[in-house]
């Protein structure tokens, strides 16, 4: 969101989000990072940081989309934000039924990053 004063954790898709948010991270908050997409790796000692090479393994299951989903996906397993049978249910509300068809492999990008 760009509308926020701090944050416990921070996904940064992209260089300028990193630069812009980071600084916005709260001690003892996490940091994932797209390291297919954001080059320079945060310096703080006080946080903790995650790089995914996100976009790069969403191409290899052959939907680019997938990365941000691989990125939540180490989010909650880290945090335990959400669990991953709330995560599915509301893929299943928030999508159309004509998209439904991709939900097993939203979870699988999901339990990829969960691992990564």
């Amino acid at each position: 969101s760009p509308i926020i004063s701090r944050a416990t954790a921070l996904i940064a898709m992209n260089q300028p989000s990193l630069e812009k948010f980071e600084p916005l991270v709260e001690a003892d908050g996490l940091i994932i990072l797209d390291s297919s997409l954001v080059p320079v790796r945060p310096q703080r000692t006080d946080i903790k940081v995650f790089t995914i090479p996100a976009t790069e393994m969403a191409y290899e299951m052959g939907n680019a989309t997938y990365a941000g989903i691989i990125l939540l996906g180490k989010l909650i397993g880290q945090t335990g934000i959400v669990t991953i049978g709330n995560f599915e249910e509301a893929l299943r509300s928030v999508l159309p039924a004509r998209r439904h068809y991709m939900i097993p492999d939203e979870m699988i990008a999901l339990h990829k990053g969960m691992e990564a």
